[in-house]
């Protein structure tokens, strides 16, 4: 018995870890049945780069393999991690925390593409750029159309 016969609904994530419901609250058991996160959000998802997405009310952060919430639930919109950063959308606005929960690019944009390469193209008005995972906007938003492949960019005015 890896997980014990204590909660209502259990599901198989990835690399050995289970999401497990008791009543309407979920949590994380690993793989030998130790419940590192505990049923308190509205949802979780699978861990990628050590980090699980969690959902509390309608807002949503990360938890890591200790359990702890290292990107407090605080945004309306978040996504996988990609090149050590995730795309995270606060107040219609969006920009990238940090596996330590720091935001290295506020949220500003109005949209963002995850990082390839190590750059993200990011929109601000109806004008494009790139930033790179240190933060900064290496190509402004001054673009019409960009498009990045390889740390290649090419941009349309």
């Amino acid at each position: 018995e890896v997980v014990p016969c204590r909660y209502d609904e259990v599901r198989a994530l990835r690399d050995g870890w289970f999401a497990v419901r008791r009543e309407d609250k979920w949590g994380l058991v690993d793989e030998a049945g130790q419940e590192v996160v505990s049923c308190q959000y509205d949802e979780v998802r699978d861990f990628h780069w050590g980090l699980a997405v969690v959902r509390r009310g309608d807002q949503w952060g990360f938890v890591n393999q200790e359990g702890q919430e290292v990107v407090p639930c605080q945004y309306d919109e978040v996504r996988d991690f990609h090149w050590g950063l995730a795309a995270v959308r606060r107040g219609g606005q969006w920009g990238f925390v940090n596996q330590e929960g720091q935001e290295v690019v506020p949220c500003r944009y109005d949209e963002v593409w995850d990082f390839e390469s190590g750059l993200a193209v990011v929109r601000l008005g109806d004008k494009w750029g790139v930033v790179n995972t240190a933060g900064e906007e290496i190509v402004q938003c001054a673009y019409t159309k960009i498009g990045v492949k390889r740390k290649i960019a090419k941009l349309r005015r």
